[in-house]
């Protein structure tokens, strides 16, 4: 008899540990799932979510959040039905609890409107989301709570089509309605072991608008703040006691970069213990290690990248002409095609090797060379190293500018390129380039790849 009061007690003490609503905290081991869309292939998104869903069932996670943008809302209202179900099925494969909140391609409207006013889609979302979360249906945020830990979803697309670094920042914040219910439901769940906050846009990017929420945030026993969005892994560091992370993409479209710059499909783990607080990376392909980007070192990725979309363009500005077999700049002269690269430059604070690498099978470059007075140095006739800030008059992470009014430099690099001996080139032939920018931070190299393509034209 003794023996099974003991058994009853230790099974009755286990429950406790586990249930939802109780206010007694174990060690809690917590998966996140990242952004699906943003994808050129949904089909191939919700693969790598069911392969996100394997890992974490083998990582013995016992809850699961998501951060949205779990399908595509510029899609049918048919499609998007069709697609929730898919991906809803896929979670439920868990076989532990999952929560949503909701991204800004689970709710935007077709039409690129900041503010717009039209909540087809969201209302679409709210109503397959209630049937798993009824209070959902009323509001798109709420709160739950699990193994003694308070979790709070954040619904950051009060306003429609806005964003708190590409788009209008001063808009992308938490109406004063949600600020109020986040307090008293702060207030009634101050003597929980821990918070948890989750949301989709990591709002604190403008920070005049998210300063209010931090504070109210640090007066409670917030441990982790937690977005997605930005498709790649951020580790913003810990503020007042509370850890900010970004989690990358699991699905959605990443950078054409190393692993490290943001090119990594991956699922989280987080792992609480009372006070700590500890975060691992699953990627979903490899079996290196993925870690956690500082911030320091992803502002400088991104200001990079920023400068690497300024290649856009970069065909119509190299016209080249077949011309008697000749690779031409016209067919009004034999001048021969000369490529030339302006809008490179380097944004950030540290020096930056650009590489050049043709890729085309049937051309040469010849006459290769960059600009002798912007590198600091030139390992070879491909590759550059410009100093910080070189060619750049303005620079942040969203925004990248070469010259105050917006023309092209000088070009940094040029090359003729001449058929191989042999090669047949027709009109329509593509003529490619990879332009990487790579950068050595404190703790690794960081690179960012652009394929620039021009079409051979042909003369009458």
């Amino acid at each position: 008899m003794l023996l099974q009061r003991i058994f009853t007690l230790v099974l009755l003490s286990v429950f406790i540990w586990i249930s939802p609503g109780s206010s007694q905290a174990g060690e809690l081991n917590v998966g996140i799932i990242g952004d699906q869309t943003g994808s050129l292939d949904l089909d191939a998104s919700y693969e790598a979510l069911s392969k996100g869903v394997e890992i974490l069932k083998a990582r013995e996670v016992q809850l699961v959040l998501h951060v949205g943008d779990l399908i595509e809302s510029t899609r049918s209202d048919e499609e998007c039905k069709r697609d929730y179900q898919k991906a809803a099925g896929i979670l439920d494969g868990l076989g532990v609890p999952w929560y949503l909140t909701p991204g800004d391609h689970d709710v935007n409207p077709v039409a690129w409107e900041a503010g717009s006013d039209d909540r087809s889609k969201e209302t679409l979302f709210r109503g397959l989301y209630a049937e798993k979360v009824p209070e959902f249906k009323d509001r798109m945020y709420y709160s739950f709570d699990f193994g003694g830990v308070h979790f709070i979803a954040l619904y950051t697309h009060e306003t429609l089509r806005v964003d708190p670094r590409w788009g209008n920042v001063f808009l992308a914040k938490i109406s004063d309605a949600q600020l109020d219910w986040l307090e008293q439901d702060l207030e009634r769940n101050k003597a929980c072991a821990g918070v948890v906050v989750f949301l989709h846009q990591p709002l604190w990017y403008h920070w005049a608008g998210w300063a209010r929420v931090h504070r109210l945030l640090a007066c409670y026993p917030v441990r982790a703040v937690i977005a997605g969005h930005f498709h790649y892994d951020q580790d913003e560091g810990t503020l007042d006691g509370i850890r900010y992370v970004i989690v990358g993409a699991t699905g959605g479209g990443v950078k054409d970069a190393s692993r490290d710059a943001g090119n990594a499909w991956h699922v989280t783990t987080l792992r609480l213990s009372g006070e700590s607080v500890k975060f691992t990376l699953s990627p979903l392909e490899g079996e290196e290690p993925l870690e956690l980007t500082p911030r320091t070192q992803m502002d400088r990725v991104q200001a990079v990248e920023s400068m690497m979309d300024g290649l856009y363009g970069f065909g119509s500005r190299n016209p080249v002409f077949l011309k008697d077999r000749r690779l031409c700049s016209s067919c009004d002269t034999d001048a021969p095609a000369v490529l030339t690269l302006t809008r490179v430059g380097n944004p950030i604070d540290l020096p930056l090797t650009v590489t050049i690498q043709p890729l085309s099978s049937h051309t040469a470059l010849r006459e290769a060379a960059f600009v002798v007075e912007a590198c600091a140095s030139s390992p070879s006739d491909s590759s550059c190293v410009l100093p910080p800030g070189e060619r750049v008059v303005l620079s942040n992470t969203s925004f990248v500018r070469l010259t105050y009014d917006g023309s092209d430099p000088e070009p940094l690099w040029s090359a003729r390129p001449v058929p191989k001996d042999g090669a047949t080139i027709e009109p329509g032939t593509p003529l490619q380039l990879q332009i990487r920018a790579e950068f050595q931070g404190e703790d690794r190299t960081y690179w960012v790849d652009r394929v620039v393509s021009v079409a051979v034209k042909g003369c009458p």
